[in-house]
Parts: C-alpha cells; sequence; structure tokens
C-alpha cells in the first residue's frame, strides 16, 4: 500500500484531534494492516468494496513490474484483497449477483496471480469501480456542487496542518514524531494520479492499521467531498487557466478521475496536440480543480 502510505496515511488524521497526545495515542492503538484485519466500515457497505479496488488499483505498481514480484508484501496485499473483494461482493449481493460482475471480479484475481503489467490491472479496476457503482447505486460524486473555500476552511479550522502543514506538504509541527509520516499533498506526480473519490473514501472509511480513522461521523458526505477536492488544489506547480471554451468535463468526471485521466481523454477527443498545447490543456485542469462550478453538467 505505498501509494497510500503517500498519500493517503494519516491523510486528515488531525481533523478530529484535538491535540497532539490524542493524536499518537491513536497511531499506538491502531490495529494490523488492512491486509490483516480488513478496513473499518461493516463488511456490507459497498464502499469498502470500491476502496478495496482502489487499493489494487494504486498500489499494484509496487508489488509487480515486468511480469515479476518486487516487493513480495506488497503483492500479498494485492492477492489477499482481489480475493476478498469477489468474496464481500458475493456476500453483498447474494442472490443478486450479476455474473458478469462475478466474472470480472474472478477475472481480477486470475490477472493478479498471473502478474499482468499495471495499466492492465488499472485499466481492469476503473471498469469495475465504474460499473460497481453503478449495479450498487453508489453516489460517486458530491450531491452538491464542491465548496474548495468550505473545504480549505475545514482543513484549516480541524488542525489537519499539525500533521501535513498549512499547505500540504507533510511538513506540520509533530510530522518528524510520526512514523510513517504525512502524506504529502504538493506531491506532483502522485497528486496527478489521485482523484476526490479515493480521498472521500479513506475520510470515510479510514485506513486500518494508519492512524487514519473513519471520519463518517464527524464530516457530513458533503463535507467530506468538499474536503476531498480541496487536497487536489494542493499540489505544487498548480497553474490554472481557464479554457477558450467549455471543456467537455461533468462533476462526475472531477470526482473519479485524476488529472492524467482527464489529460488523456480530452486529448483523444481533440486533434494530436503538441507539449505546449499538452499543458495549456493540463492548466485547464487545474483551473476546474479550483473552479468546479464551471463544469458542464453534474453527472
Amino acid at each position: 500500500m505505498i501509494y497510500l502510505k503517500n498519500l493517503y496515511r494519516l491523510s486528515l488524521a488531525s481533523l478530529l484531534l484535538l491535540g497532539t497526545v490524542f493524536l499518537l495515542s491513536q497511531c499506538q492503538n491502531t490495529e494490523s494492516r488492512a491486509a490483516e484485519a480488513g478496513l473499518e466500515k461493516p463488511a456490507h457497505d459497498p464502499l469498502v468494496l470500491i476502496f478495496l479496488l482502489q487499493y489494487i488499483s494504486r498500489d499494484y505498481q509496487y508489488a509487480v513490474a515486468e511480469g515479476k514480484i518486487i516487493n513480495t508484501f506488497e503483492y500479498q496485499e494485492m492477492m489477499t484483497f482481489s480475493h476478498q473483494a469477489l468474496e464481500l461482493y458475493l456476500e453483498m449481493q447474494q442472490d443478486s449477483a450479476q455474473p458478469n460482475t462475478i466474472f470480472q471480479l474472478q477475472q481480477l484475481r486470475e490477472i493478479v496471480h498471473e502478474k499482468v503489467e499495471t495499466d492492465f490491472i488499472d485499466a481492469h479496476t476503473k471498469v469495475l469501480i465504474t460499473d460497481l457503482n453503478t449495479e450498487l447505486k453508489i453516489r460517486a460524486y458530491p450531491p452538491q456542487m464542491p465548496s474548495i473555500e468550505r473545504g480549505k476552511q475545514l482543513y484549516q479550522a480541524s488542525g489537519c496542518g499539525t500533521c501535513h502543514g498549512s499547505n500540504g506538504a507533510g511538513d506540520g509541527p509533530v510530522a518528524a514524531t510520526l512514523t510513517p509520516g504525512p502524506g504529502n499533498f504538493q506531491d506532483i506526480d502522485g497528486m496527478n494520479t489521485a482523484v476526490p473519490y479515493h480521498f472521500f473514501n479513506a475520510i470515510r472509511l479510514g485506513i486500518e492499521g494508519t492512524s487514519m480513522p473513519a471520519f463518517q461521523e464527524a464530516f457530513s458526505i458533503q463535507e467530506a467531498w468538499d474536503i476531498s477536492f480541496y487536497l487536489l488544489t494542493l499540489r505544487a506547480g498548480l497553474k490554472p487557466v481557464a479554457p477558450s471554451k467549455p471543456l467537455n468535463v461533468s462533476l462526475s468526471d472531477l470526482a473519479t478521475k485524476s488529472n492524467n485521466d482527464l489529460l488523456e481523454e480530452l486529448q483523444e477527443e481533440m486533434s494530436p496536440l503538441a507539449e505546449p498545447q499538452k499543458t495549456s490543456l493540463m492548466n485547464s485542469i487545474d483551473d476546474l480543480r479550483l473552479n468546479p462550478a464551471s463544469v458542464l453538467s453534474n453527472e
């Protein structure tokens, strides 16, 4: 779970912590890692299934490369999560389980076992997540337009800077005392592959084996989305420039796709772009991150 260590671990841990002592006690009292103990929410919460798939999508690259295991522990987690995903789906849906979904989850388990390339795993899990959102009637985007300003206020007022620093660089006053250290939301590569939906699930579910507890009682669904969208604006090098014409991007796209995903999809809709044009397009995506109300539609 290296990606989650870098971005999710302790990623809003100070939101309910009234002081450093309580924060550290949370660190000491967490249980074993997710592969050993599972996630915090009840087994039949559909978001747990989505979060398992998000784990696999983001962390498989740290377990396998060129058909070989590069980290045995990480690979074992991927195997465990792929098995748990199928079992959890069957428990949740029982007689309503869809044959195609069962097949896709079985295939995921098999391709993880076969150590296929990361891009294949990423594509497979993204399709599964999209299909499951529909099948399980999960709303994967905010009920209302997210407020970046409100997300910022919640981040600041709740003491997140104690760990992550006021600007999200992972350099808060107690950061040096924490192992692993707080996530750095300014990391360019990591944040360009992150999506608000990942952060939303981390806030709502917590991350077992870390100091990140579940915050579903602390924040409303909308507030959790506001914070999640705000985090995407902390990336270093953010250069928002409003596009000359509206981009074909919905609120659902902003919630469930990374900057890199959006860039790839928008490029496919346009003629081949030179590097300066790609940079300009990424600047337009940055503008959408800061001004989500400018999207074409909610869905």
